[in-house]
């Protein structure tokens, strides 16, 4: 343990240190092997190695990888490297940047029941922070295959608010039939 914390602590960049102070315990030693030890042993050479201690392209270069360490990383730490990415190395106008590959990656986790939460909030989140719901119906959709199989009634609720939006005819298809399949399932 004191090894991992000396090959951190060699990092003298306060970005860093702000960032492993959110970090567990256990996603501190997970970032440190994969990040710090472990790259030279990437074969493909794709994939990020903390060794000039440049922060911003580390983290911008990770959001721009991320699908590469879906299956590499715990959900928990993907989270707080997207987020901390997006806080301090994303201006505003490219929040949406960030938002969508942070979505798609956790949705492609989806049987993992932490991604799954962390999915849905992001989705429910774009879908709240923007009065033009119709814009955001890619995270309703989402949303409604997550909630179809944690809470179908919240489906339903979901299904029944596209509906009431002002959607192309074959959009208000879509989403009666799986309206009905809930229905008919509960």
């Amino acid at each position: 343990m004191n090894n991992s914390y000396n090959l951190i602590n060699n990092l003298k960049n306060s970005d860093f240190e702000a960032f492993f102070k959110t970090l567990t315990n256990n996603q501190l030693r997970e970032f440190e092997w994969r990040f710090i030890r472990d790259p030279a042993k990437n074969k493909r050479g794709i994939g990020l190695h903390i060794n000039s201690g440049d922060s911003e392209t580390f983290f911008k270069e990770f959001v721009r990888l991320s699908s590469f360490y879906k299956n590499k990383l715990s959900a928990g730490l993907l989270f707080k490297i997207f987020e901390f990415a997006k806080t301090y190395y994303f201006d505003a106008s490219e929040y949406a940047y960030v938002e969508d590959k942070q979505i798609k990656l956790f949705y492609s986790l989806k049987h993992n029941p932490i991604a799954r939460k962390i999915c849905k909030d992001l989705c429910y989140q774009k879908t709240l922070e923007t009065e033009n719901l119709k814009n955001n119906i890619i995270y309703l959709k989402l949303l409604v295959d997550l909630e179809a199989e944690d809470e179908p009634k919240k489906a339903v609720e979901l299904c029944q608010k596209v509906l009431k939006l002002n959607v192309s005819e074959k959009l208000k298809n879509r989403f009666l039939n799986i309206l009905n399949k809930l229905e008919k399932s509960s």
